[in-house]
Order: structure tokens, then sequence, then C-alpha cells
């Protein structure tokens, strides 16, 4: 059984993006709290950049969520 990968990302609304962006943010925030001065070493450092990327991704794919609703054409992604 072949997955078309972007078939699963068009099921996907705003609302989903913004509260997946959420959870990645308030995981960040926990991250800091919990380590203080050391979250930026090691492990803990390499996690929270991650959810930075994976929060960037979902900005992204909100914005041609967006763009496609407005039929914005000429959207640069």
């Amino acid at each position: 059984m072949e997955i078309n990968y972007q078939a699963m990302l068009d099921r996907y609304t705003v609302a989903d993006w913004n509260a997946l962006i959420s959870l990645h943010r308030a995981d960040i925030v926990r991250l800091q709290e919990r380590y203080g001065m050391q979250s930026n070493i090691a492990w803990v450092g390499e996690e929270i950049d991650m959810l930075r990327l994976k929060i960037q991704q979902a900005e992204q794919r909100k914005a041609v969520l967006i763009a496609r609703a407005t039929g914005d054409d000429n959207a640069n992604f």
C-alpha cells in the first residue's frame, strides 16, 4: 500500500497547523523551564532546534494552505 505524502498533508487545516505550532512552542518552553541554563547543551539544545524546525515547517505548510484558499498563485514557497 503506497502512502501519498501530499494527500496526507492536504488533510490538515490551518487550525490543525496552528495547534501543532502551539504544542511545539509549549514543548520548547517546558524544556527551557526544566533545564534552565542547561537548555543550550547537548540533547536539550538539539531537541529545541528540532522543535523550531518543525514549527518553521508547519508555518510554511499553513501558508501554502492559506495561499491556495485565497487563490494566490503567485505565492513563493
